[in-house]
């Protein structure tokens, strides 16, 4: 499968291809981060839709929610 055809099956193919690995476990914290402070429009469909699909699949993890990833910014101390 090529990677234009990532996210269009129920297979997850991952960032050291195959299957999910240490590798998309490793880039989890890295890719919350841009995606939530550093540059979100980074990780939109329209800028790289191959990212955006392989984080919707890792996001749709189970272990994705037990992880319990917060904010990497307190909201308390965000500036108005």
């Amino acid at each position: 499968m090529a990677w234009a055809d990532f996210g269009r099956s129920d297979e997850l193919f991952g960032l050291a291809g195959g299957t999910y690995s240490l590798a998309d476990i490793a880039a989890v914290p890295f890719v919350k981060r841009i995606e939530e402070e550093i540059a979100p429009d980074a990780v939109s469909a329209a800028a790289h839709p191959c990212v955006q699909a392989w984080w919707q699949v890792v996001q749709a993890r189970p272990a994705y929610t037990l992880a319990e990833i917060g904010p990497f910014v307190d909201p308390k101390e965000a500036q108005p």
